[in-house]
């Protein structure tokens, strides 16, 4: 690695050096002895402002060759928080994957908790191809930074977005993604990682068209559906949904993919995901019960009444789609509501849950190990 305060210094007294540097360390790079990155040749390079910035670089990513700009990487190298404890491995290059790989992407906005987020979004790339690659291409634009690694539960500066790619054989990717000025990070969870609060590799990183993907991803999500509008009587061809449950639902109905992932609770890697796919009856019965309780009437954020308080607690995300027509449905269900909609989409749910419990497909996955609290 090129820089540091040395590096700096020397840029001060002859400044005739950082442009040379910058020459080499790009015919460097382009021949792959210097790298970081997903598959790529990143370095820093003093310039003659005393400034650490990322060279130009060419990054191998799902969505081809990629010519990445020049990125000022100061805020990220200048001064690296403090834990106060153990410090994190560094995450020094990115992950590979593809999207035959993924099972879901997850975005969300500032909250720390994504069960929490009124505006989660899951992608399933089945569903929606060319955001899911939209996502995929971003993420292989991001930057690492090598030097520095950050720690998921110390953030010192707002995460305005939070993107995960969860892959079938149950690694994830994360990126919280920071304000305008302020860095971003990139965590990476693998199988045998199992203490992820203080074993993660991370780091910091530059990642600024991931960051404009999701807002575009999130701007005016959910989708209004008029409430006064009805299913029609017959399934439609284009049916299809993602039902999540669960306390962190991450138990996962996808049937536009035909998978479900199983919520594995303490386990390495916490999540198991499978082929499963449902009969035409048994589509016809769980599109029937959201005609039934005329679902479109629901809405995005449901929260309905009661004065009791449960911990922890089900929640639920529908998102669907009929007759042309896209759904999602939020909630949290820590009231134990009593309401008729909340008793409706509450037992449509534990149907869906014994539908599934009862294929072989289910049984032959993981035991999950422990619980929540």
């Amino acid at each position: 690695m090129v820089g540091g305060k040395r590096g700096l210094q020397v840029a001060r007294k002859w400044p005739f050096v950082g442009p040379v540097a910058s020459s080499v360390l790009l015919l460097l790079a382009m021949i792959g002895l210097l790298g970081c990155g997903s598959g790529s040749t990143i370095d820093s390079i003093p310039s003659s402002s005393g400034e650490m910035t990322f060279a130009p670089t060419t990054t191998s990513s799902l969505a081809g060759t990629i010519s990445t700009p020049a990125v000022d990487m100061t805020s990220l190298t200048s001064s690296p928080p403090t834990t106060g404890g153990q410090s994190y491995p560094v995450l020094r290059e990115l992950p590979l994957f593809s999207l035959k790989d993924l099972a879901l992407i997850e975005v969300w906005g500032s909250e720390a908790n994504r069960v929490s987020s009124s505006r989660l979004r899951l992608i399933s790339p089945a569903a929606e191809p060319e955001e899911a690659q939209d996502l995929l291409s971003a993420y292989g634009r991001i930057i690492l930074d090598p030097n520095s690694g950050y720690p998921v539960y110390a953030m010192e500066r707002p995460v305005i977005y939070n993107v995960v790619f969860r892959l079938l054989d149950g690694r994830e990717v994360m990126a919280l993604l920071g304000a305008p000025g302020q860095p971003s990070s990139v965590g990476y969870v693998a199988e045998g990682i199992v203490d992820k609060s203080s074993a993660m590799p991370h780091s910091y990183c530059a990642a600024p068209e991931l960051i404009s993907t999701a807002q575009q991803l999130l701007d005016k999500w959910p989708p209004a559906v008029d409430a006064t509008s009805s299913l029609p009587i017959e399934m439609p061809q284009d049916f299809s949904l993602i039902a999540a449950y669960g306390v962190t639902m991450k138990n996962m109905l996808d049937t536009f993919s035909g998978t479900f992932t199983k919520d594995l609770i303490g386990a390495v890697p916490s999540t198991a995901t499978t082929g499963l796919a449902l009969t035409q009856a048994e589509l016809h019965n769980i599109y029937r019960g959201l005609r039934d309780m005329e679902i479109l009437s629901y809405p995005s954020e449901f929260q309905p009444k009661s004065e009791s308080s449960v911990q922890p607690h089900e929640s639920y995300l529908l998102y669907f789609r009929a007759n042309g027509v896209t759904k999602q449905i939020h909630w949290e269900d820590g009231t134990m509501s009593a309401e008729p909609q909340a008793n409706s989409l509450r037992a449509w749910f534990e149907r869906v849950k014994q539908l599934i419990e009862a294929k072989a497909e289910y049984k032959a996955l993981p035991a999950a190990e422990g619980g929540y609290e």
